[in-house]
């Protein structure tokens, strides 16, 4: 008996290990930059510049890139800006060997605290949090069909799986060039830059990827006049473009993993030679997968009819995604300004960054939470403090049901940021946050199933079946276990007896009749 068979292609995410780098450094203030007073704003980020899979570990080389935005210790108080990195190696060790897998590593700097030794050294501080991840493919068999049903009989079922259509990485790049607002002078110094993505979505389409969303840039410099006062601007550009996959279509599962790869920041001349341009130069690393869902008809078990087989069988792992769910989180929080003693003009910039993620898995629901930090650079209307930044932690919950979910389903969740706005109200601050989710939970079973069929050695026992019997059959019996046993066609016994049912009641009498060859 000739089995028809069909592989399908699957992957699965593991985390291999998880560590904590803790990296301190004393970075003293350069000779052309005025003494410091207080650090007003702070920013780090994680890049990961080679990863290298060894037998049992993984070597990991990057920086800590930092900012540091400081009010000036002079008579006329301004802000300052001095940035640099921290390089760091660390071998992480996994628990198992990976150097055949695809891997991996997701860092994020935590717990960031960047302080003033004296008014011409800081100190930094901050816990480097960093994830090895391998995504492994895989297949399992099953058997759809036979090529001679007339020689056996087989018993099928329907098997809802996800197969993976692509695994693959790409760079989208962005890039662009802008001027500073008119009236604005021409720029001497980038005292601090931030740019954050906001509101990223990827469409399946026929041929290609569509990406939407949003970048803003937020810049502070010192201009080429004597002026105490540096200027700032904010520039939002709207992302619309595509990424070229011959594999995707439109009805696909889609799940993109992103993180930022390279940012270049350069001030260039405009066509009059002065210094009024910014030019960006960014990379996302895109960690793409395209899924398909499918309902397959499977053989579960068979039996020959004119000779004994036995089935073969093996236990498989299959997926199914039972949850593809994208949605909208809306945070929103006070702060009370009128108890200090520097009264705040107006709000420079709002910034905001998602940090200690928790997700929960319960039966039939994910809680997603977290908190979303924020921090806002304020001018106030007081000489000798003329900049502040407010910092705001809003901690946020979602809770999603998703029916056959239990405790020990796979599942991942992407959250980001959609949008940031704060405004002043009096002597309140009202800060509001839009987060945008993506989360795909799985349903994972392992059951056996039937790979192959052997021909076995007829005993005595089986030679002296008789060619005609009658069998009374047990409660909720299965009529494929009666012809089975007697190595008879179902239809047979369904003809013979005038019945369609594939279960039986109790003491019900069934003819068996042998096809004589």
């Amino acid at each position: 008996m000739e089995l028809i068979k069909k592989n399908i292609h699957m992957d699965h995410c593991q985390e291999l290990a998880y560590t904590q780098i803790s990296l301190e450094e004393d970075q003293n203030i350069s000779d052309q930059k005025p003494d410091a007073l207080r650090v007003i704003c702070k920013k780090a980020d994680v890049r990961i510049a080679e990863t290298k899979v060894l037998d049992d570990s993984v070597l990991i080389k990057g920086a800590l890139e930092y900012q540091v935005l400081y009010l000036t210790d002079e008579a006329e108080k301004r802000l300052c800006g001095m940035s640099g990195e921290i390089p760091f190696e660390e071998k992480i060790y996994t628990n198992k060997s990976c150097i055949y897998d695809e891997v991996r590593v997701a860092a994020r700097a935590e717990d960031v605290t960047i302080r003033l030794i004296n008014s011409r050294k800081i100190n930094i501080r901050c816990i480097v949090a960093a994830s090895v991840l391998c995504d492994a493919l895989y297949d399992e068999e099953v058997v759809t069909d036979v090529e001679n049903p007339a020689a056996c009989e087989i018993l099928k079922k329907t098997l809802a799986v996800t197969s993976i259509a692509l695994d693959t990485r790409d760079i989208f790049r962005i890039k662009d060039e802008f001027s500073i607002p008119d009236g604005y002078p021409n720029i001497y110094a980038l005292l601090w830059k931030n740019i954050r993505f906001d509101g990223l979505e990827f469409v399946p389409m026929d041929g290609r990827i569509g990406i939407r969303g949003e970048w803003t840039a937020f810049f502070i410099y010192e201009g080429e006049e004597e002026e105490n006062e540096p200027r700032c601007f904010e520039m939002s550009r709207t992302i619309d473009g595509y990424l070229e996959v011959p594999e995707c279509r439109d009805n696909m599962i889609l799940r993109v993993d992103w993180e930022p790869e390279q940012e270049q920041v350069e001030v260039r001349t405009d066509y009059d030679g002065e210094e009024r341009l910014i030019g960006l130069d960014m990379e996302l690393k895109l960690f793409i997968k395209l899924y398909g869902n499918e309902e397959l008809s499977v053989v579960v078990d068979a039996y020959g009819l004119h000779e004994k087989l036995e089935p073969v069988m093996k236990e498989g792992t299959y997926r199914h995604i039972i949850k593809n769910d994208c949605g909208k989180i809306k945070l929103s929080d006070t702060y009370d300004n009128s108890g200090e003693a520097e009264q705040i003009t107006h709000i420079l910039h709002a910034d905001a960054c998602i940090v200690d993620e928790k997700n929960a898995v319960t039966e039939n629901e994910i809680s997603m939470m977290g908190v979303v930090h924020m921090e806002l650079l304020c001018k106030t209307e007081e000489p000798n403090e003329p900049y502040r930044c407010i910092v705001l932690d809003l901690p946020y919950k979602q809770i999603v049901s998703v029916m056959q979910l239990t405790k020990d389903s796979p599942y991942c969740v992407k959250m980001c940021i959609e949008q940031v706005h704060a405004g002043i109200q009096g002597d309140k601050i009202e800060v509001r946050v839009l987060l945008d989710y993506c989360l795909i939970a799985y349903c994972q079973t392992v059951e056996p199933m039937l790979v192959g069929m052997e021909k076995v050695t007829e005993n005595g026992q089986d030679k002296s079946l008789p060619v005609m019997s009658v069998y009374f059959a047990k409660e909720n019996e299965a009529l494929w276990n009666i012809g089975k046993k007697y190595r008879v066609s179902l239809n047979d016994i369904k003809e013979i007896n005038q019945i369609n049912a594939d279960v039986l009641n109790g003491g019900e009498r069934i003819l068996i009749a042998k096809e004589m060859l």
